[in-house]
């Protein structure tokens, strides 16, 4: 199966649900709650784990966003999104230390 076929590694293939909803209404405590409870039924899950990811990068935390992204981004390596995602997340981390 190519990357772009598999719904754990292509958003545009994963209907909107309430973690997504969240998120735009800025509830981001309540998106990174609902993403974790996505992942805790399946854990393989990549389009959770960079949402998640994206939240915590939102919100500030870059070591929590880091880490999920960079495990989506091992999941799928070749989803744009997820590496710039990363690259972001890790370039913020390198200027905040500076």
């Amino acid at each position: 199966m190519r990357p772009e076929d598999d719904p754990k590694c292509c958003p545009s293939l994963v209907p909107p649900a309430l973690p997504s909803t969240r998120y735009l209404r800025v509830d981001f405590s309540g998106a990174v709650c609902n993403y974790s409870s996505a992942l805790s039924l399946d854990p393989g899950l990549s389009v959770a784990l960079y949402n998640r990811g994206t939240v915590h990068f939102r919100m500030g935390r870059l070591e929590q966003a880091a880490r999920d992204l960079g495990r989506a981004v091992h999941r799928c390596p070749d989803n744009r999104d997820f590496a710039e995602g990363l690259r972001a997340c890790q370039q913020e981390m390198r200027e905040r230390k500076t």
